[in-house]
């Protein structure tokens, strides 16, 4: 939304690859494969493409300039340009920091401290985040460690919806320590 530096480390003064770095170094095709595969981006090979052509000319480190990249490359009269911004840029935040990984350690590490009859409730704000949880907890169950809380993911109550927009893509998975 703003002009900043293209960087996305949750930690600011770890040693982790930076977006800037990632846009300047990866190979098309990994590019590509991150905006599909974290961003869920339907134009992902064209935009990597774009990218790729774009820093031979110039290096790009400034958000705005991923920002109008993104708009210049998905032409016509896509009605998605602000999506795909977005997706580029969640599936950037996640590689930068490693989140689905991260995210599945943390599930695993957290069973483990719980003791019987511990709860572990998560709410998860993207499809991705979502899969590892519900994979992990379908691992647990089936094993017979844990017994499910929720049918499936919850979403939002429609009031919550509307006083809150941003909870639309929440969901809510739970599970108990047998």
């Amino acid at each position: 939304m703003n002009e900043g530096p293209l960087d996305m480390r949750m930690d600011q003064s770890s040693s982790k690859t930076t977006a800037e770095q990632i846009l300047r170094d990866y190979e098309e095709e990994r590019l590509a494969d991150i905006f599909y595969e974290f961003g869920e981006e339907r134009k992902s090979r064209i935009i990597a493409a774009e990218i790729v052509r774009a820093r031979s000319i110039a290096p790009l480190t400034k958000t705005t300039e991923l920002v109008a990249l993104i708009h210049k490359v998905i032409y016509g009269g896509y009605q998605q340009k602000q999506s795909s911004v977005k997706r580029v840029f969640q599936a950037l935040r996640i590689e930068v920091n490693g989140e689905l990984e991260i995210l599945e350690k943390a599930l695993i590490d957290l069973w483990s401290l719980l003791n019987s009859k511990g709860r572990i409730l998560v709410i998860t704000f993207h499809s991705l985040e979502d899969r590892i949880v519900k994979n992990v907890f379908k691992t647990l169950i089936t094993n017979g460690d844990g017994l499910k809380l929720t049918q499936g993911a919850i979403p939002p109550k429609w009031a919550e919806v509307k006083t809150n927009s941003r909870s639309k893509s929440a969901r809510l998975r739970g599970i108990e320590k047998k």
